[in-house]
């Protein structure tokens, strides 16, 4: 460690024990070579980055991509397009660390070959249900969306493999995933969202994509265990309920905010730890699945190039920018859709005009306006959920402001606002 003691006409630098007197030029020059050494370690990390970005393809990858179908080869450029823009492939090449406290960087292969270990050893919990999650995720799990089906049925054509071998890998990329990432660790909707990027990447590059979703681009308490389980999603949910309240005016007066907090909580889950994997047609999903994934770390490069066993560099995503705000978009984009057939359902409906017992009433077919919902948005054309998507013009900051308001709630911290100090756990304000 350098530590330079300025004085009007020498300067000081200690290096351990030993202290060197240097005068104005040397000091200068000092500088002008720690400048340029890290000018230096910036062109070496940028360098790896085009290297890895701009990957020379061997005759066999070329070979590949000469037989596919023009459908197939549009697939498989989106998967390294998804790869390339959400930051995976610096996280893959630089063996960028995840935010445990790992003492070095692995390669895939370790992490699974870590995974395998455990697994042979114990029989914990967590492998179990992974095991179990695997398994519901082969193409006949996915029956109500026939196209993720048919994508699902080509990438088994396409590999030769049988449905043992897609179990088995979506069961080894979330189990190295575990091995990676102990907190927050695996929370069942990984394994949907695991088994449809597979469809368009290969295995190593899937898990990559997997922990950069999971560490650098939603919040990092999304899925959380322990103590607050899924506390982040809940943060997600009570964000979605307040811009709700300002957008569906109508639907609110219409079936009342407790019922639209319970309907926002039926298909909050479905839009966010699952990325709408199974509740959309797949090309709804794979516009929304570019959006998050160009959304927040596109543009977030490393610092600094972490050495083998050495420290861990700054995250691509600094925490006030983890999140985004596509998901949260696609629910409002499903409410957007479906609040007219809701509020013609729930007319239809006659219920009492007693506000208690209507209150009471309404709870009641919330799971039938639930159904309503899901049906329309299962079978909606793309450009037409789209549409609704882009209506919504949600600012990053703005966003994070309100989440920062609703996990204060949630916590019942104090924060002053203003002059005033405001207990939000018992007043509510903001």
């Amino acid at each position: 460690m350098i530590r330079l003691m300025l004085a009007p006409l020498q300067t000081s630098i200690t290096l351990g024990s030993t202290v060197i007197s240097l005068n104005p030029v040397e000091v200068k020059e000092l500088s002008r070579i720690q400048e340029r050494s890290q000018r230096q370690r910036k062109q070496r990390t940028l360098r790896i980055l085009e290297e890895t970005l701009n990957e020379e393809r061997n005759e066999n990858t070329l070979s590949f991509e000469r037989s596919l179908s023009p459908f197939e080869r549009e697939r498989f450029q989106r998967g390294n397009m998804w790869f390339v823009e959400s930051g995976a492939a610096q996280k893959q090449s630089l063996g960028q660390l995840s935010h445990t406290n790992e003492p070095f960087a692995l390669t895939y292969q370790e992490y699974v070959a870590l995974a395998a270990e455990r697994t042979a050893t114990e029989d914990s919990e967590i492998f179990r249900t992974i095991r179990l999650d695997a398994s519901r995720a082969k193409p006949k799990c996915f029956s109500d969306q026939p196209s993720i089906v048919a994508a699902m049925e080509e990438a088994l054509k396409l590999r030769k493999w049988n449905l043992k071998q897609w179990e088995s890998t979506i069961q080894k990329i979330l189990a190295a995933y575990v091995i990676r990432n102990r907190t927050p660790g695996y929370i069942q909707g990984m394994n949907m969202i695991t088994a449809l990027l597979l469809c368009f990447l290969p295995e190593e590059k899937v898990f990559w994509l997997v922990c950069t979703l999971v560490e650098d681009i939603l919040l990092p308490d999304l899925f959380a265990a322990g103590v607050s389980p899924l506390n982040g999603f809940h943060v997600e949910a009570a964000a979605i309920m307040e811009l709700a309240l300002k957008e569906f005016k109508y639907l609110k007066k219409t079936i009342g905010k407790k019922a639209l907090k319970e309907l926002i909580y039926l298909i909050a889950p479905k839009c966010i730890l699952t990325a709408t994997v199974g509740s959309m047609p797949l090309e709804s999903t794979l516009v929304i699945l570019d959006y998050l994934f160009r959304e927040v770390a596109r543009s977030n490069i490393p610092k600094s190039t972490p050495s083998r066993k050495g420290s861990v560099s700054a995250p691509f995503t600094s925490a006030k920018n983890r999140g985004g705000v596509s998901l949260i978009k696609v629910v409002l984009a499903v409410f957007s859709a479906t609040s007219d057939s809701v509020v013609e359902f729930v007319q239809r409906k006659q219920l009492s005009s007693d506000k208690k017992r209507r209150s009471s009433e309404m709870e009641q077919i919330v799971p039938e306006m639930f159904h309503i919902v899901q049906k329309k948005v299962s079978t909606m054309a793309p450009d037409a959920f789209l549409r609704h998507f882009k209506r919504f013009d949600l600012r990053q900051e703005e966003v994070n402001e309100l989440r920062r308001l609703k996990r204060a709630q949630m916590s019942g911290e104090w924060l002053y606002k203003g002059t005033k100090l405001y207990d939000l756990r018992l007043t509510g304000n903001r």
